[in-house]
C-alpha cells in the first residue's frame, strides 16, 4: 500500500477491534448491538451481514473482517449498500 493511501486511511480514525455478538456456522462474525463491520484498508464501514462486499471480503481474505464498536467509525462513512438497505 502507498505511504500516501496509508496515512489516509490512518487519518479516519483506528479500528478498535471488538468480540462480535456471535458467528455463524462459517464462522463468519454476527454483529450484535452498535456494532459494524470495517476492514483494515477500508474507508467504509459495513452494517449489513447480507452486504456483498463484506461476503465477498469474507470469502477472499477473513481476517480482514473487523467487527468495530459503532462510536468508533471515525471518519469512515457507511457502504452504500448497507445504507440504501436501510440498515
Amino acid at each position: 500500500m502507498p505511504p500516501a493511501e496509508r496515512n489516509a486511511i490512518a487519518a479516519l480514525g483506528p479500528l478498535l477491534e471488538v468480540e462480535p455478538a456471535g458467528r455463524d456456522v462459517d464462522g463468519k462474525p454476527l454483529l450484535g448491538r452498535d456494532q459494524v463491520y470495517a476492514f483494515v484498508s477500508g474507508t467504509v464501514f459495513h452494517t449489513d451481514i447480507l452486504c456483498t462486499t463484506v461476503a465477498v471480503r469474507w470469502d477472499e481474505d477473513p481476517a480482514s473482517v473487523k467487527v468495530i464498536d459503532e462510536a468508533t467509525v471515525g471518519r469512515r462513512r457507511q457502504c452504500k449498500d448497507c445504507a440504501d438497505n436501510g440498515v
